[in-house]
Protein backbone atom coordinates (compact mmCIF):
# COMPACT_ATOMS: atom_id res chain seq x y z
CA UNK A 1 0.00 0.00 0.00
CA UNK A 2 2.71 2.21 0.64
CA UNK A 3 4.76 1.48 -2.19
CA UNK A 4 1.53 2.80 -4.68
CA UNK A 5 1.60 5.94 -2.43
CA UNK A 6 4.97 6.71 -3.16
CA UNK A 7 4.66 6.27 -6.59
CA UNK A 8 1.21 8.22 -7.17
CA UNK A 9 2.62 11.27 -5.03
CA UNK A 10 5.68 10.79 -7.80
CA UNK A 11 3.44 11.13 -10.41
CA UNK A 12 2.22 14.25 -9.28
CA UNK A 13 5.52 15.90 -8.24
CA UNK A 14 6.38 14.92 -12.38
CA UNK A 15 3.49 16.49 -13.42
CA UNK A 16 4.30 19.94 -12.00
CA UNK A 17 7.32 20.18 -12.10
CA UNK A 18 7.72 18.76 -15.45
CA UNK A 19 6.40 22.02 -17.31
CA UNK A 20 7.82 24.66 -15.71
CA UNK A 21 11.56 22.21 -16.67
CA UNK A 22 10.15 22.63 -20.36
CA UNK A 23 9.32 26.31 -20.25
CA UNK A 24 13.11 26.84 -18.97
CA UNK A 25 14.27 24.64 -21.55
CA UNK A 26 12.66 26.48 -24.36
CA UNK A 27 14.00 29.67 -22.82
CA UNK A 28 17.05 28.92 -22.75
CA UNK A 29 17.19 27.07 -26.32
CA UNK A 30 16.16 30.96 -27.35
CA UNK A 31 18.21 32.78 -25.79
CA UNK A 32 21.22 30.55 -27.38
CA UNK A 33 19.90 31.33 -30.56
CA UNK A 34 19.51 34.71 -30.15
CA UNK A 35 23.16 35.33 -29.13
CA UNK A 36 24.51 33.12 -32.09
CA UNK A 37 22.36 35.42 -34.29
CA UNK A 38 23.83 38.72 -32.77
CA UNK A 39 27.15 37.22 -32.90
CA UNK A 40 26.64 36.69 -36.65
CA UNK A 41 25.06 40.30 -37.25
CA UNK A 42 28.20 41.75 -35.31
CA UNK A 43 30.50 39.52 -37.62
CA UNK A 44 29.10 40.78 -40.76
CA UNK A 45 28.68 44.67 -39.43
CA UNK A 46 32.48 44.13 -39.07
CA UNK A 47 33.22 42.66 -42.35
CA UNK A 48 31.37 45.35 -43.93
CA UNK A 49 32.74 48.15 -42.38
CA UNK A 50 36.12 46.17 -43.53
CA UNK A 51 34.99 46.14 -46.93
CA UNK A 52 33.81 50.08 -46.85
CA UNK A 53 36.98 51.20 -45.55
CA UNK A 54 38.99 49.60 -48.51
CA UNK A 55 35.95 50.55 -50.83
CA UNK A 56 34.53 53.94 -49.55
CA UNK A 57 31.82 54.48 -51.88
CA UNK A 58 30.97 51.02 -52.80
CA UNK A 59 27.74 51.13 -50.68
CA UNK A 60 25.98 48.50 -52.88
CA UNK A 61 29.11 46.13 -52.70
CA UNK A 62 29.29 46.74 -48.97
CA UNK A 63 25.69 45.65 -48.20
CA UNK A 64 25.97 42.56 -50.59
CA UNK A 65 29.17 41.92 -48.43
CA UNK A 66 27.32 42.04 -45.26
CA UNK A 67 24.38 39.87 -46.96
CA UNK A 68 26.74 37.06 -47.92
CA UNK A 69 28.48 37.43 -44.26
CA UNK A 70 24.99 36.99 -42.58
CA UNK A 71 23.92 33.75 -45.30
CA UNK A 72 27.45 32.25 -44.38
CA UNK A 73 26.48 32.17 -40.93
CA UNK A 74 22.79 30.87 -41.36
CA UNK A 75 20.66 33.36 -40.75
CA UNK A 76 18.25 35.24 -42.78
CA UNK A 77 18.85 38.78 -44.99
CA UNK A 78 15.04 39.54 -45.17
CA UNK A 79 14.12 41.22 -41.52
CA UNK A 80 17.53 43.20 -42.21
CA UNK A 81 17.73 46.86 -42.63
CA UNK A 82 21.46 47.60 -43.46
CA UNK A 83 22.46 51.55 -43.12
CA UNK A 84 25.83 52.09 -44.72
CA UNK A 85 27.51 55.70 -44.24
CA UNK A 86 30.40 56.38 -46.51
CA UNK A 87 33.05 58.50 -45.48
CA UNK A 88 36.15 60.33 -47.40
CA UNK A 89 39.44 59.13 -46.95
CA UNK A 90 40.57 59.66 -43.18
CA UNK A 91 37.09 59.40 -42.13
CA UNK A 92 34.89 56.98 -40.20
CA UNK A 93 32.42 54.94 -42.40
CA UNK A 94 29.81 53.18 -40.41
CA UNK A 95 27.49 49.94 -41.05
CA UNK A 96 24.41 49.78 -39.27
CA UNK A 97 22.28 45.94 -39.05
CA UNK A 98 18.94 46.51 -37.57
CA UNK A 99 17.72 42.82 -37.28
CA UNK A 100 14.05 41.66 -36.51
CA UNK A 101 14.66 38.36 -34.74
CA UNK A 102 11.62 36.64 -34.20
CA UNK A 103 11.63 34.07 -30.78
CA UNK A 104 11.19 30.17 -31.75
CA UNK A 105 8.83 29.85 -28.86
CA UNK A 106 7.42 33.28 -27.71
CA UNK A 107 6.56 32.81 -24.53
CA UNK A 108 6.88 36.12 -23.43
CA UNK A 109 7.19 37.86 -25.79
CA UNK A 110 4.77 38.70 -28.83
CA UNK A 111 5.94 39.33 -32.16
CA UNK A 112 10.15 40.15 -32.60
CA UNK A 113 12.69 41.25 -31.28
CA UNK A 114 15.09 44.31 -32.88
CA UNK A 115 18.84 43.18 -32.44
CA UNK A 116 20.96 46.27 -33.75
CA UNK A 117 24.62 46.41 -33.94
CA UNK A 118 27.10 48.82 -35.92
CA UNK A 119 30.58 49.09 -36.87
CA UNK A 120 32.45 52.06 -37.20
CA UNK A 121 36.08 51.93 -39.53
CA UNK A 122 38.55 53.87 -41.22
CA UNK A 123 38.53 54.63 -44.96
CA UNK A 124 42.42 54.46 -46.10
Amino acid sequence: MRFQRQRGQSLVELALVLPLLTVLLMGVVDLGQGVSTYIVLTHSAREGAYWLSTHPYDVDGTIARVQEEMTLGGIDTAPATITVTPAGSGGIGEVQIDYAYVLLFGLFSQGALNLRVEAFMEVF
